[in-house]
């Protein structure tokens, strides 16, 4: 099986929720880490809110990222538990975090790699008005 790179992002609002779905597939935890600010924001610090997450899978297939892709649309996947029993996520809860814009999730066919991986992973930052937090300085 091929890698299909993915770029997932969601928003500050829903990254507990996203977190909880994605664990409950057995991609978690914490799967949405790294912070996003908005792009104009000249001021941003490592101290500043995020106002979206992002998790970048780079090996992903093509029947995650279809799977992930659906989920944006309220289609959840198949996992090994049962929604909303034993600690893992409400259906209910985990389509209102992937849905209604909350998520998007971006492939790429074919192998994105080095350099490649990360001025994708920024045209799609810059795409959403995003970039990265700053880093704490060492």
């Amino acid at each position: 099986m091929s890698a299909v790179p993915a770029i997932l992002i969601c928003t500050d609002a829903v990254k507990t929720n996203c977190n909880l779905v994605w664990e409950a597939t057995g991609r978690g935890p914490n799967t949405f880490s790294v912070p996003l600010v908005a792009a104009d924001n000249e001021e941003a610090t490592y101290e500043t809110t995020p106002t979206h997450w992002l998790a970048q899978d780079m090996s992903a297939t093509a029947e995650l990222a279809i799977t992930w892709l659906a989920t944006t649309d309220g289609d959840l996947p198949q996992i090994s538990g049962v929604w909303g029993v034993d600690g893992v996520i409400s259906a209910e809860d985990a389509m209102a975090a992937c849905g209604g814009g909350n998520l998007q999730v971006y492939s790429a066919g074919g192998l994105v790699e080095g350099n490649a991986a990360i001025e994708w992973r920024d045209a799609i930052l810059a795409g959403r008005n995003l970039k990265l937090r700053p880093d704490e300085p060492v």
